[in-house]
């Protein structure tokens, strides 16, 4: 595998943990406001 795709794989799987923090706050928020 070359620097490069290594460098973007790395990069993939931080933009993928930050979308699943940010769709894992979302949900909080939504349960907050519609206690089940």
């Amino acid at each position: 595998m070359s620097h490069a795709q290594i460098r973007n794989d790395m990069s993939n799987k931080r933009k993928a943990e930050a979308r699943q923090k940010a769709e894992r706050a979302e949900n909080i928020k939504k349960n907050d406001k519609n206690p089940a």
